[in-house]
């Protein structure tokens, strides 16, 4: 299911969009972290998964009623299981639709995509960068 495919500092690979999610939650942990070959390709890599991953981030974005009627949820229910029932059964297909975007974004994260992303060799890693870091990054050091 996996395949990297590396040629002179650049990679495809081949990934659910999930471990993409990922990868980029790991470039965003090491984004103040110095070195000026390493945050070039930390951003070019930040940039393009940005980009792939946008279709994403719009269908996990609340329409602007769901996000009313949350903050009435929390506002007139707080913790309280059956009035938050109440208020769901009261606004059924506003909740509807939220469930079917995340099914719809559950989907995806499922779905095979390939994002060429630049590699990072052991030489341009920072000497300040923990071994979790390292490991968040793992698939695009060389």
């Amino acid at each position: 299911m996996e395949t990297l495919t590396k040629v002179t500092g650049e990679g495809t690979d081949q990934k659910t969009v999930q471990n993409y999610v990922d990868l980029l939650s790991g470039h965003y942990s090491v984004v103040d972290l110095p070195g000026l070959k390493f945050a070039k390709k930390i951003a070019d890599n930040i940039d393009a998964m940005e980009e792939r991953l946008a279709p994403l981030n719009e269908i996990l974005q609340p329409t602007k009623e769901f996000e009313e009627f949350a903050e009435r949820v929390r506002e007139e229910a707080g913790t309280d299981a059956e009035k938050i029932k109440l208020l769901e059964e009261e606004n059924k297909e506003l909740v509807d639709h939220r469930k079917s975007q995340l099914e719809t974004a559950e989907e995806m994260l499922k779905e095979n995509m390939s994002i060429t992303l630049r590699t990072i060799y052991e030489g341009e890693l920072p000497n300040n960068i923990s071994a979790k870091q390292i490991k968040a990054l793992k698939s695009i050091l060389k």
